[in-house]
């Protein structure tokens, strides 16, 4: 949050949505290294008129990785089958589900049990 208010953050509006399905604000900062899009901001048009700061909306794959972060903690190790049926109930599909685990590699190890598949979260 600290590091936002340093930012010099703007926010794309969308004002008009007769024919269109309205989208989410979404922010982008300007730097000295550029333009820099950060994705989906939460601001209503009033508070983003009155200068308030919105925040960052978390993505698909962020909200993914927290999952199978969270449920590794608690779990240890699970079928890579019921890690993604979990990811399934909160409503993130099984590419973003694959895409997180990508992103994630470092953190996850995998192996068999029983001819299924298994993740786990490594320990240091």
């Amino acid at each position: 949050m600290e590091k936002e208010k340093e930012q010099d953050i703007r926010v794309v509006y969308q004002q008009k949505d007769s024919l269109a399905k309205k989208e989410n604000p979404v922010a982008f900062s300007l730097g000295e290294e550029g333009l820099k899009w950060l994705g989906e901001y939460d601001i209503s048009i009033e508070d983003l008129l009155m200068g308030k700061a919105g925040t960052k909306k978390e993505t698909k794959l962020e909200k993914a990785q927290k999952l199978i972060l969270e449920l590794l903690t608690k779990r240890k190790v699970m079928c890579l089958e019921e890690l993604e049926a979990e990811l399934l109930a909160y409503g993130i599909s099984s590419r973003t589900g694959r895409d997180a685990r990508k992103q994630l590699e470092s953190r996850l190890s995998y192996d068999w049990c029983q001819g299924r598949k298994t993740v786990a979260l490594i320990t240091e």
